[in-house]
């Protein structure tokens, strides 16, 4: 399958995976970042959608090592801490943080970049999948068609 077809398959179906659950409106809240945004069910304390535009990868800023919680979203609407995605206990499954909207992405802008570290673009992901199918994706999407 040419590039172009897989690319418009992939985004077709991330589209598909993440439009919003059933919720009420007044639980629904949207959070317009630079470059992208997310709507987060603040009865699920996270993000339901996302949205940006994917395009050729131009920049060179530096990804934050840091995760943080957005100070102008409602604590009710976000996740409890930015810390609780590694577990000490063997028996349960650890799940990374996974961007919904790529840091890569959003390295045209510092702040895009930076933004983009929220705690409210940022969902439970295991690790076969955040560096497997995900990262693929993310790297398709970026690259020059």
């Amino acid at each position: 399958m040419p590039v172009r077809s897989t690319l418009v398959a992939v985004v077709f179906a991330l589209s598909l995976h993440f439009q919003p659950v059933q919720a009420a409106d007044d639980a629904l809240y949207r959070r317009d970042y630079e470059g992208f945004t997310v709507w987060l069910d603040c009865t699920q304390h996270g993000a339901i959608r996302f949205r940006y535009n994917a395009q050729h990868d131009t920049g060179s800023f530096d990804r934050a090592n840091t995760f943080k919680l957005d100070p102008d979203v409602p604590a009710e609407c976000q996740q409890a801490s930015a810390k609780s995605y590694k577990l000490d206990d063997p028996t349960v499954p650890n799940y990374e943080r996974g961007h919904l909207v790529p840091a890569n992405h959003l390295d045209y802008s510092q702040v895009a970049i930076q933004q983009s570290n929220y705690m409210t673009n940022i969902l439970p992901q295991t690790a076969t999948f955040n560096r497997g199918a995900w990262l693929a994706t993310e790297e398709m999407t970026c690259s020059p068609i």
